[in-house]
């Protein structure tokens, strides 16, 4: 697995996933992409802490 940790205060985008859940729009999108289409990391699970995200993804 990779973790990638994204800062708050660096996110521009953000999306609402089906659980009405406000998150970095990188989420979302891997959310809906990462399941069922070959060549997409999969994102396994993420996770919100005060001061950012930690995104656990497929490694490559």
């Amino acid at each position: 697995v990779a973790i990638k940790r994204v800062p708050r205060d660096r996110i521009r985008q953000w999306g609402e996933l089906p659980n009405g859940a406000r998150v970095p729009l990188e989420i979302v999108l891997l959310d809906r992409v990462s399941t069922g289409c070959a060549g997409v990391i999969q994102l396994l699970e993420w996770v919100e802490l005060p001061n950012s995200f930690l995104l656990v993804l497929e490694r490559p």
